[in-house]
């Protein structure tokens, strides 16, 4: 039950009811406050298959920490996570509108909304919210790199170009850092098309 979960929270996945586990079979679930009433069977005590690989644990310990509390805004941001990290971008995005409905002012929660929504193609929402997170968080090179990839991708190439100067040097990764070059050479911007380069071969990458 949920005063259960709250007191042994590494069994919160019990109140979630897509976890499957051996010997357990569900007699009776209870809205509002959670609580489910088990019957035990045979194979009661083995591991379930999921319980070996982290991230599935994860989502059924976060799943049935949501059944506590479907307003907690850590909980929504990790179920999120867990989503994009398993490219279910649609379902991540739910969670992170969830905790900015919450908490508008979660820089990380847009960052993430807009990863997801550069996944779906759609660049004008990742746009904004990326837009969004350098606003909040004016230091995270994460927020110009993503925004400068909607603008890009979106048709806007000279906007990519604005957006990711102050930030070249903090491409992050080759793939961003080869566009950069790719972009900026096309442009005639021979001196962030070299600081480009340079990044990508901090990274022991060739251009």
């Amino acid at each position: 039950s949920w005063p259960e979960a709250e007191l042994r929270p590494a069994f919160a996945f019990l109140l979630d009811t897509s976890a499957t586990v051996p010997g357990l079979t569900l007699a009776h679930a209870t809205p509002g406050r959670p609580a489910m009433l088990y019957e035990i069977g045979p194979g009661f005590g083995t591991a379930p298959d999921w319980m070996r690989n982290d991230t599935l644990s994860a989502l059924h310990r976060w799943r049935g920490r949501l059944r506590v509390d479907a307003a907690d805004p850590r909980t929504l941001f990790a179920l999120g996570t867990i989503e994009a990290a398993r490219r279910n971008d649609r379902t991540a995005v739910r969670y992170f509108e969830a905790v900015l409905v919450r908490d508008p002012r979660d820089a990380n929660a847009w960052l993430m909304a807009g990863e997801s929504w550069l996944r779906l193609a759609d660049w004008r929402r990742a746009a904004a919210s990326y837009t969004r997170a350098a606003e909040l968080a004016p230091a995270e090179p994460r927020a110009a790199i993503g925004l400068g990839w909607a603008q890009l991708l979106g048709g806007d190439a000279a906007g990519a170009a604005r957006t990711w100067r102050p930030v070249v040097r903090s491409g992050g990764n080759a793939a961003t850092l080869r566009r950069m070059i790719e972009l900026y050479t096309g442009l005639g911007d021979a001196a962030a098309a070299a600081e480009a380069r340079a990044a990508l071969a901090a990274l022991g990458e060739r251009p």
